[in-house]
């Protein structure tokens, strides 16, 4: 029968004990028995062949998927130096050419970025709920969750490819 833990939280008892508290040193509560990322409960974890090739699959769409990105960050773009003219020195900058081919940021046609260090969920919020709130307004149709959260993707994968380090703020996240 597995024992409690003794860390006083009963998250980490019954069956998820760490049955080896001498190999957890750190007292972090961690279930991982020490050892690495890899190793759970004191047990190594190895992701059978299958599961690794699917692994490097799925990080091989960031690549695919970043001229999309990219269009839709363009697309905030145009609504700051539409709407927000003013902010436009503060959010915006236009790529230089040997930045923008440079294969590492996947820029793909773009010509402007957003300084992410500056970027708001405000104007996020503005927007999604402004520019891109109708799909076609005579008809009534509004875009739905799903593309707009394609926006959200968009800004979170491309902060990460800022080749100024512009990381957007942690009260964005």
């Amino acid at each position: 029968m597995p024992r409690a833990s003794t860390r006083g939280n009963t998250f980490y008892s019954n069956n998820m004990s760490n049955t080896n508290d001498d190999a957890d040193d750190d007292n972090t509560g961690s279930i991982s028995g020490g050892g690495g990322p890899n190793n759970i409960g004191g047990t190594a974890f190895e992701p059978n062949a299958a599961h690794v090739a699917a692994v490097e699959k799925t990080k091989g769409f960031t690549v695919e998927s970043m001229p999309n990105y990219q269009n839709r960050i363009m697309h905030i773009v145009l609504f700051i130096q539409t709407d927000y003219p003013h902010l436009v020195p503060l959010l915006v900058y236009e790529l230089p050419d040997d930045v923008r081919k440079d294969p590492r940021y996947h820029f793909h046609k773009a010509t402007h970025s957003i300084k992410w260090n500056n970027y708001t969920p405000a104007i996020m919020q503005s927007f999604m709920s402004g520019a891109m709130q109708w799909k076609d307004k005579e008809k009534g149709i509004k875009y739905t969750y799903d593309h707009l959260r394609k926006y959200h993707d968009a800004v979170l994968k491309c902060s990460e490819y800022s080749p100024y380090n512009y990381a957007l703020p942690s009260t964005y996240i």
